[in-house]
């Protein structure tokens, strides 16, 4: 499904009709420059296993706490503790293969990092 919308400072809104009956609805709103960053783990622990690893997504967000789609960004990531970060990754179509190299640009906002864990029981934390 497709659709023109003028652009403007105020929201759009969709409703999807199914029998006269509205079934979904959905809201779009202009977001503003991105001013901070949500990191997202999927999950909270890992194993020190020297294996176990887990997904950080860096996401984009202006001063409402609305993702920003359009963001690219330069951001760094670092993170203490005894883990690593295996890799650093954005989805921009020109890069060929993900870096370890711990700086890179949102691409539509995100950007995820792959985190492994040591064989020492610590606690690690990741920062922007």
């Amino acid at each position: 499904m497709e659709w023109k919308a003028k652009y403007g400072r105020e929201p759009s809104r969709l409703a999807v009709l199914k029998g006269g009956k509205v079934v979904l609805t959905e809201k779009r709103e202009t977001t503003g420059p991105a001013v901070s960053i949500r990191l997202t783990a999927d999950r909270t622990e890992i194993d020190a296993d020297g294996e176990d690893v887990a997904m950080v997504t860096a996401e984009a967000l202006d001063k409402e706490g609305r993702a920003v789609p359009t963001a690219s960004n330069l951001i760094s990531f670092r993170y203490q503790g005894p883990a690593r970060c295996l890799a650093w990754a954005t989805a921009i179509p020109t890069a060929r293969k993900a870096t370890r190299v711990l700086n890179a640009r949102f691409f539509s906002g995100l950007a995820q990092a792959i985190v492994q864990s040591s064989k020492r029981p610590a606690r690690s934390t990741s920062r922007r």
